[in-house]
């Protein structure tokens, strides 16, 4: 009863988890940064590219969660899988509306669109860069040591409050244990755990998610 390498199921490619709670937002809230000093503003025309398992399903999450809590209300912002089409992937950035995209494969495209300012990419990657382009890369090593820790490395790119870091860390959290621990993305350790096998030898990997401990 060997787990299978990598901790988590296949990605799915409709995502139906509600946006955080709106927190009310000013320029200055604690001293901390405002919106008015954010590196991005909206309307977000955002692509998260990463490899499979890579934590790529988390960070394109969380940058849904703060696209819509720094988008005005109202906003009718976009969040999609996009699969490997050159063409697809074009007609999606045609749109007028806010989106945040996730794709696997990196388009000819997107480092001249990152570089005029049409898009901003984040990418995940296990070691290597993936883009060098990107404004931001997230290494899926320090995602498994702390994944909320990443939080607050988006602080500076969208001016993020006091505030509204401990709103998408508390909904980041709640969406992480629901991920790992149901459905079809639920962690493959667990799959074994409810299958009855022994997972004692692996309850101290910094990856297992440890569901026997929530009330779910």
């Amino acid at each position: 009863d060997t787990p299978p390498a990598g901790p988590r199921g296949p990605v799915q490619k409709n995502f139906a988890h509600q946006p955080p709670p709106r927190e009310p937002r000013s320029n200055k809230q604690n001293g901390e940064q405002g919106h008015g000093t954010a590196l991005l503003r909206p309307p977000f025309r955002i692509v998260q590219i990463g490899e499979p398992r890579s934590g790529s399903t988390f960070q394109f999450q969380l940058l849904t969660a703060i696209a819509r809590l720094k988008s005005p209300p109202g906003t009718d912002l976009q969040s999609y899988f996009i699969k490997p089409d050159a063409t697809k992937f074009a007609d999606a950035l045609q749109t007028t509306k806010p989106f945040v995209l996730k794709i696997h494969k990196e388009f000819g495209s997107l480092r001249d669109l990152q570089r005029r300012g049409d898009i901003t990419v984040f990418s995940s990657t296990y070691n290597e860069t993936m883009p060098s382009y990107a404004t931001y890369v997230q290494k899926r090593e320090e995602l498994v040591r702390c994944s909320l820790c990443e939080i607050d490395r988006y602080r500076p790119l969208f001016g993020l409050t006091d505030p509204e870091v401990a709103v998408v860390t508390e909904y980041m959290e709640l969406y992480e244990k629901i991920r790992q621990c149901c459905g079809m993305q639920m962690s493959k350790y667990e799959v074994l755990r409810l299958n009855g096998c022994d997972m004692a030898e692996f309850r101290h990997a910094p990856d297992y998610p440890h569901c026997e401990k929530y009330d779910m």
